[in-house]
């Protein structure tokens, strides 16, 4: 099969839309041994209605997704199902995960972005998540990584994963070997240092509420509870 480059995509209108591919409607598209490079816009992928998309060794190089590769926004009917095979990925960057930017996914989807052997490299994002960003709940069976190599990705909070709880975090494969790394998964904040009508100092795990009987101070404002 002949090799197909995409190159030096720009998109400027940034209302719903998407620069690679917008799927709907249950349809099947299967995209094989192909490059992507220096494209730009808002997002790469958008899939509605429950469509599959199968993407078998390609490669996305130099782009630039504001809002993330994949979006997954429930509420508006973005989903379905995305399988990646055996891609590379390579200086991809974003503010809000690069790879997958999952706004909102409901628990009883299942299996809508997949990573399988794949690579990425030199990826980042200007504030949260370096791969993947999520606000939503429970996603460890509705995005996965199996078998997949991260090389120097890095984000404000969170190089590779920006979850909203340890218990939220997508599913992936080595993920024993990354809670070793520094600063490669985190979730919201699970510490607070206080002001002097306080105790010093409180550690949370995620999921766990702050005690009562706590008071601290933000910007102008003091709160006591």
């Amino acid at each position: 099969m002949n090799k197909i480059t995409l190159f030096d995509i720009e998109y400027e209108k940034y209302t719903q839309s998407s620069i690679l591919f917008y799927v709907e409607m249950n349809s099947y598209v299967t995209v094989n041994n192909t490059s992507f490079e220096n494209i730009t816009g808002k997002r790469g992928i958008i899939i509605r209605s429950d469509p599959t998309l199968d993407f078998y060794e390609n490669s996305f190089t130099n782009c630039f997704f504001q809002n993330g590769l994949i979006t997954l926004y429930q509420r508006y009917l973005m989903s379905g199902h995305i399988h990646l095979y055996n891609n590379h990925f390579f200086n991809i960057t974003s503010n809000y995960g690069s790879i997958v930017n999952a706004i909102e996914v409901y628990e009883s989807f299942k299996d809508l972005a997949h990573f399988i052997n794949s690579t990425f490299e030199n990826i980042s994002a200007s504030y949260y998540g370096g791969i993947i960003y999520s606000e939503s709940r429970n996603l460890n069976e509705s995005i996965i990584f199996e078998n997949c190599e991260f090389i120097n990705c890095h984000a404000k909070i969170g190089d590779i994963s920006y979850s909203v709880d340890k218990n939220s975090e997508p599913f992936i494969s080595n993920i024993d070997e990354l809670k070793k790394i520094p600063s490669a998964l985190a979730t919201n904040p699970t510490n607070l240092v206080l002001n002097d009508n306080s105790m010093n100092y409180i550690s949370l795990y995620s999921g766990q509420k702050i005690p009562d009987g706590i008071s601290c101070k933000i910007n102008k404002y003091i709160i006591n509870k």
